[in-house]
């Protein structure tokens, strides 16, 4: 996956930013949807370099950050500090900002807020923005028929999946929580927001 800025830097010596991604967006250690966002984000990134238009030779600027539940690492090509800089914050503060709306492990996100209301017959309102990730992995979740699929949290949870308890499950447990596992038990309205229809179940993005 690629996704390139030209004009990113307010300066005169604009740069060109190319962002890098693998199977895409990454949250609690499951890939998902790689997808654009306002500042055309690309998620899953193994790399990101800024070439600027400068005639100084370009050099390395490396920063790494824990964020989405794993470690982003983010390599800089620049002769200008200044702008790498600007770059890196730019990328880190964008992660942030998705973070705190989808990732189902920070406690205010959307996300949580509509787990947290599993089984209850009340929608939560949703932001446009998350309403149209939401709709769009549902969309992908049913023409892979399931392959994938949103509601994978509880089977997360269960197998200890980036956690210091790894496991695997016995078959009986397996089969309770399979059976909170379903796409089609989300429903959302353009209106209304988002609800599962059955506690227990988990949104994980």
């Amino acid at each position: 996956t690629a996704a390139v800025l030209d004009d990113f830097l307010a300066d005169k010596r604009t740069a060109r930013v190319a962002f890098f991604g693998g199977a895409g967006l990454l949250l609690g250690g499951i890939p998902a949807l790689a997808i654009g966002f306002s500042t055309a984000i690309v998620c899953g990134i193994t790399g990101f370099w800024v070439i600027s238009r400068g005639k100084a030779e370009p050099k390395l600027y490396r920063q790494s950050e824990f964020l989405l539940d794993t470690l982003v690492e983010l390599t800089v090509v620049s002769s200008d500090e200044r702008n790498a800089q600007t770059a890196i914050y730019a990328v880190y503060g964008e992660m942030r900002r998705v973070e705190a709306l989808l990732s189902r492990y920070h406690q205010k996100s959307q996300i949580t807020q509509i787990n947290q209301m599993a089984g209850e017959n009340q929608y939560v309102p949703v932001t446009r923005e998350v309403y149209d990730i939401l709709q769009r992995s549902l969309d992908h979740a049913k023409k892979t028929n399931g392959v994938f699929d949103i509601t994978v949290g509880p089977l997360i949870d269960l197998w200890g999946i980036g956690t210091d308890h790894e496991q695997v499950p016995d078959e009986s447990a397996l089969k309770r929580i399979l059976q909170r596992i379903g796409y089609r038990d989300v429903e959302i309205q353009t209106e209304q927001g988002v609800r599962l229809r059955y506690s227990e179940m988990a949104l994980d993005l």
